[in-house]
Formats: C-alpha cells, structure tokens, sequence
C-alpha cells in the first residue's frame, strides 16, 4: 500500500497500491461526483529526447491518440468519449508525459478499456506519423 497524506477534512476515501508491474495507482472516491477521472503519468518527457530527435517525445504522446490493434480507428476514443459525455488530453512535460481523461461513470470501463490500449498495443500507423 502506498501512504497517502490528506487534509482531515476531506472526507473523499483514498487508496493506493503499486501493481505487479511496478506501477503505483491512487483510487479515490467521491460519492457526490458523477464522472470519473483518470490520469496517467509517464515518467518520461522531453528531457529524456535523444540527441537529434528534439520533439519525439511529444510527437509520441501525440501518436498514443491514433489508434491500436484492438481500437484501429484513429478517432475510435474521441468519438466514444463524446458519446459519454467525457473529455480528454494529454501534455508533454520534461521530466513526464502525462494523459487524462473524464467521463460519465456508466461510461468508465467502457473508455478505461480504449484508452489503456494507447499503451499496450499502439498502432503507429504510417499515414498518422506521416501528419504528425
């Protein structure tokens, strides 16, 4: 379990863990909020762009958005998270590349799936990196 330090009076339940793939988590629950949020951060941004390659590494938090093996369509996610009434966005920092997103709870697994595809299986197809 990771220690989570909160003001005593916010009364949102909190609760983290680090997964078997050494990835950390924080849940937390607001029963009066409709909507879901989710955030996640790479812990690599453009500090980390290989010399001679300045931009890769927003040009790849770019390229996450275009569709994977499961989900082809580029604007498969924009489009189903319209539908429930969510948004999303992403942004490239030196030290991270964070992605978030928000949506209608009865909506959550349905996006959660979509959007972890962007990091198991992206496509990287040859027309999107050719407009990026």
């Amino acid at each position: 379990m990771i220690s989570i330090i909160k003001p005593k009076v916010d009364n949102r339940k909190f609760r983290g863990g680090t997964l078997k793939n050494n990835i950390k988590f924080i849940l937390i629950n607001d029963k009066y909020l409709t909507k879901s949020y989710v955030s996640v951060s790479i812990n690599a941004g453009s500090y980390y762009n290989p010399e001679n390659y300045d931009g890769l590494a927003h040009f790849l938090e770019h390229m996450l958005f275009m569709g994977s093996k499961k989900y082809p369509k580029e604007d498969h996610y924009f489009k189903k998270l319209a539908e429930l009434g969510g948004n999303s966005n992403a942004y490239t920092d030196k030290f991270e590349t964070v992605y978030y997103f928000n949506v209608f709870d009865h909506g959550l697994n349905e996006i959660f799936d979509i959007f972890s595809r962007f990091f198991i299986d992206p496509l990287f197809n040859e027309n999107s990196i050719n407009r990026e």
